[in-house]
């Protein structure tokens, strides 16, 4: 597997975003909040290197962000198609599987939070805990700090 670095990040992030800014859903809902793209990009590297990385330069209230976004359930699963196809672009299959799973669970918990636990987006990339009983399948993920 190819190791996650702090260079690897950055180049996700920047293409990550550079993504969302053009997309025709997601685009308005983030230019609506971000005012500098340079410092939230730079937030976003610390983000995820402390999550990849375990490396503890985030400090914030991610769910505190996200409350009162003009977004709706299936955005998340835009949000995910779009990180899945700069996951690819940078990392290998085994290493992508890996960063997509923790996005999942992020996306989970923000969905969960912004519009309830029943609102769940459909996940795609063979992490499925399976259907639940309002058909919908919900993430089962593996522990990661054993």
């Amino acid at each position: 597997m190819t190791p996650i670095s702090e260079s690897s990040i950055r180049a996700f992030v920047h293409g990550f975003y550079g993504k969302v800014r053009g997309d025709e859903r997601l685009g308005p809902i983030f230019a609506s909040r971000i005012e500098d793209w340079d410092v939230h990009l730079d937030r976003m590297c610390d983000f995820w290197s402390t999550v990849l990385l375990g490396s503890r330069r985030f400090h914030g209230d991610p769910m505190a962000k996200h409350i009162g976004l003009d977004a709706v359930p299936a955005d998340f699963t835009r949000w995910l198609d779009l990180f899945g196809e700069t996951l690819a672009e940078i990392y290998p299959p085994e290493t992508a599987a890996l960063v997509r799973t923790r996005a999942e669970r992020i996306a989970l918990a923000l969905q969960s939070r912004m519009f309830g636990p029943a609102a769940v987006f459909p996940i795609r990339s063979g992490t499925s805990g399976g259907p639940t009983p309002d058909g919908l399948e919900r993430a089962r993920y593996p522990r990661t700090d054993r």
